[in-house]
């Protein structure tokens, strides 16, 4: 297969900025969830004469809400093209980094992550493939190294994150009661969702890393082969 070695870098750049703005979001919704619950608690307790003082505060609360949830959805959207960019271009460099085959189809490193249930697992298979076989060679001849720890623990808090994601969309919030315990869901999960892009830049970085040495020691021995 004829594809010359791309480097990473700019592309690893743009998915750890991305990952990082959606990180500082999901701070920024974890702070506004616990104000909103502190301001359902005192509305639970409120009647109707009194509730009238509240609901210019409640009305800025939702249009809050409402404005960080569009921004939340565009830097996720960003993220997401940014991080399989990056994903496609690092599975792609295995070939002129010395494989000569691999388990998928590079077009796979981009179509599974939209595939239903195939997303849950053939992602993960191909960034653990393009761990080990970005490895560099000098570090360990003759040896391969085994399974990412790094991969399977952003691998573990991404399916964690989208669980409690879906579970806390799908509960209803038509009363303060229920709200308060959407919100409770949605903290867990955004505290998971927090970890996960620190996994994953710490994966984006060490696989560029990676394969930024070890396509220098290609080059090294090409050089003394000459």
């Amino acid at each position: 297969m004829g594809v010359s070695y791309e480097p990473l870098g700019s592309r690893a750049l743009g998915a750890q900025i991305m990952l990082g703005v959606c990180a500082v979001l999901d701070l920024t919704t974890i702070a506004h969830r616990v104000q909103e619950i502190s301001l359902m608690k005192q509305v639970s307790q409120l009647n109707d004469d009194t509730m009238g003082a509240f609901i210019d505060t409640i009305d800025a609360s939702d249009t809050f809400r409402l404005t960080l949830g569009i921004i939340h959805l565009v830097a996720l959207v960003g993220s997401a093209v940014a991080f399989i960019m990056w994903f496609h271009l690092a599975y792609e460099n295995l070939y002129p980094l010395g494989r000569f085959s691999t388990e998928y189809s590079t077009g796979t490193a981009t179509w599974a992550w939209f595939v239903p249930f195939l997303n849950l697992w053939r992602p993960y298979r191909i960034a653990q493939e393009t761990w080990m076989s970005s490895y560099p060679e000098w570090r360990a001849p003759g040896t391969a190294p085994g399974r990412s720890g790094f991969v399977i623990v952003w691998w573990g808090l991404w399916l964690v994150h989208g669980l409690f994601s879906r579970i806390s969309a799908r509960m209803p919030a038509d009363t303060a009661e229920a709200l308060i315990k959407s919100d409770d869901f949605e903290i867990f999960a955004c505290v998971v969702s927090i970890a996960a892009a620190l996994a994953a830049i710490a994966v984006v970085q060490t696989i560029t890393t990676r394969q930024a040495e070890h396509w220098d020691y290609l080059g090294e021995r090409r050089e003394d082969a000459e």
